[in-house]
């Protein structure tokens, strides 16, 4: 793609790249731009020019200049690959009512749950407020107020050594301060946390997609890793995916196979075996209403193909 082309799309989307302001961004604004094909291919996408623009405005692109969106640990060439896989496929497999919701329409409602006079919520947005780690993100509400972000990108497996086709990358994690209303969660679902709902929403979403596996990103490949926080990213991080069941896969990504099941329930009390069941029932609960709402998003050309 010639320049010329690339400044004329952009100019028919309405959208501008960020203008950096010292000269590390400058001189990464310049290597974003020298990848054209890429970024002519984004500006084509009726969901990046039209959804993305109206939902973040003529900004809605500067992610790409940011120091190192997604992960660290990938090559600018591969991030950008991973924005434009994303898009395709968003595009590609859902319905415009899902466009509509999650770009506009303060979200799809993955699950909801009354409960003693509070409403308990997990809903599918865009990227909540930092499209740099992650394009979509599962928020958890709690009567209106926002609990834990988890945020996810569609990527090709092969990004990863596995077997080419898409995935989900599930690359932030983050929980708010408010203990009055996570009081409210504790006295309705014991012995689990915001965190375990959202990752069983995400899950519901791969598995509406036809995935049995998740990747999810290794705290020294976050893209805002620093080494003086390298403790408490990778407790945020590495230890939560591990109780899932993760193994690592490389120096991006742990791999996470979806299961119901988790540890071995005969060495378990009785009365822990009770609490295992019940956090399994609430999270199953939550997975299947996420997918259930996914699936019937999907265009027609997936839904075909099963």
């Amino acid at each position: 793609m010639t320049p010329g082309r690339l400044r004329e799309l952009q100019r028919a989307s309405g959208l501008r790249w960020s203008r950096p302001g010292d000269w590390p961004s400058l001189l990464r604004g310049v290597r974003v731009l020298c990848h054209r094909r890429e970024l002519g291919a984004l500006l084509e996408l009726d969901i990046v020019k039209r959804s993305l623009r109206e939902a973040r405005g003529p900004a809605a692109l500067s992610f790409l200049f940011s120091r190192q969106f997604i992960a660290r640990t990938l090559g600018l060439e591969q991030r950008l690959g991973c924005a434009l896989y994303h898009y395709r496929y968003e595009q590609a497999s859902f319905r415009d009512s899902y466009v509509e919701s999650v770009y506009s329409a303060g979200g799809l409602t993955l699950w909801r749950h009354p409960a003693a006079d509070h409403v308990f919520e997990i809903r599918l947005m865009l990227g909540n407020d930092n499209l740099c780690e992650g394009f979509l993100s599962a928020v958890a509400f709690i009567d209106g107020q926002r609990v834990c972000v988890m945020s996810f990108c569609y990527v090709d497996a092969a990004l990863f050594g596995w077997p080419a086709g898409p995935t989900l990358f599930v690359t932030r994690k983050q929980s708010g301060r408010h203990p009055e209303h996570l009081h409210f969660f504790a006295q309705s679902f014991k012995h689990t946390s915001p965190p375990y709902f959202c990752f069983a929403a995400i899950a519901g979403i791969a598995r509406a997609l036809g995935a049995d596996e998740i990747a999810a990103i290794r705290s020294g490949a976050h893209p805002h890793y620093e080494r003086d926080q390298a403790e408490v990213m990778q407790n945020s991080y590495d230890e939560f995916w591990k109780s899932l069941g993760a193994c690592a896969q490389g120096e991006t990504a742990y791999r996470l196979v979806l299961s119901h099941e988790s540890g071995d329930p005969t060495q378990l009390s009785a009365a822990h075996r009770r609490r295992a069941r019940k956090r399994r029932e609430d999270r199953l609960a939550v997975e299947k209403s996420a997918a259930a709402a996914i699936r019937e998003q999907l265009a027609e050309r997936r839904e075909s193909t099963g």
